[in-house]
C-alpha cells in the first residue's frame, strides 16, 4: 500500500490524497478504488471551508501504541488556498485503527457469517 498525491488538474488549484497498491515495489501501482488515479476517490479527503480545503500533503503513516491502543497515525499539511496561490498550511494528524486502510461504503450489501449478540446494542461501523 502506499499514498500518492494528485494535483487537480481540473480545478487548477487542488491537490488530492490517493490510497494505491502493488504487488511489488517497483509497480504497477493502481487506486484501491476506481480505474484509475485521477479519478480515484480521496483516502483523505479535502474538507469544504476547512483548514484542508484545497491541498492535502500525506507523510508515511506509522503504528503508534500497542495492543488495544495501537493506531495508525497519518501526519499531514493541509492548505486552505490553491496550490500555486495564497493559503495557510496547517500540521494535521488523522488516525486509523490499526490496518484501517479499507473498509466497505456505498450501497448494496454485506454479509457476514452469522452472529451471536450477547448485549443489548450492536453497533455495526
Amino acid at each position: 500500500l502506499g499514498l500518492v498525491m494528485v494535483f487537480d488538474r481540473k480545478t487548477g488549484d487542488q491537490v488530492h490524497c490517493r490510497l494505491v497498491h502493488a504487488a511489488k515495489p517497483e509497480g504497477p501501482w493502481q487506486p484501491v478504488e476506481g480505474e484509475n488515479i485521477v479519478d480515484a476517490p480521496d483516502f483523505l479527503p479535502l474538507g469544504p471551508q476547512e483548514f484542508d480545503s484545497h491541498i492535502i500533503f500525506a507523510a508515511r503513516p506509522f503504528r503508534h501504541g500497542s495492543g488495544s491502543d495501537a493506531a495508525e497515525w497519518l501526519y499531514y499539511m493541509g492548505g486552505n488556498g490553491p496550490h500555486d496561490g495564497v493559503r495557510n498550511s496547517s500540521l494535521a494528524l488523522a488516525t486509523l485503527r490499526p490496518d484501517g486502510y479499507a473498509c466497505v461504503r456505498g450501497n448494496g450489501t454485506f454479509t457476514s457469517p452469522s452472529l451471536s449478540v450477547t448485549d443489548e446494542l450492536l453497533t455495526v461501523t
